[in-house]
């Protein structure tokens, strides 16, 4: 209830790990609208995205991907058929591992905001 009654938008609202809601705190204070949980069909795919970032020239897809998942063989050939299966529609695809995170997050916040810049500002 509490997150309920503090939510100040639908995004508030979402319970997702603690390197996505680390990771949205940090966007939220460095004024980067996001959208969680962004669902996007592609020819081959319906993908959900940790976050989806609407641009005035494009659209950024930013993944927190926790280790242990993410570091399996299997696991890294998904990533980077997604990743080629997103940009083909579109999509700038950033990725950030639970040591990037936890350890330099301001880093990871720094390379979205240049992203943003990059794609003209916030839509």
């Amino acid at each position: 209830m509490e997150r309920l009654f503090s939510a100040l938008e639908i995004n508030d609202l979402y319970d997702t790990s603690p390197l996505e809601e680390a990771v949205y705190e940090k966007l939220k204070q460095n004024r980067i609208k996001a959208e969680r949980q962004v669902y996007v069909d592609t020819d081959s795919a319906k993908y959900c995205l940790d976050f989806g970032v609407f641009c005035r020239e494009g659209k950024i897809d930013i993944e927190c991907d926790g280790e242990t998942y993410h570091n399996i063989p299997e696991a890294y050939t998904k990533d980077r058929v997604r990743n080629n299966e997103l940009t083909s529609h579109g999509w700038r695809v950033l990725r950030f591992g639970t040591k990037q995170i936890k350890n330099d997050i301001d880093g990871c916040i720094n390379m979205i905001a240049k992203t943003v810049e990059l794609l003209g500002g916030i839509e």
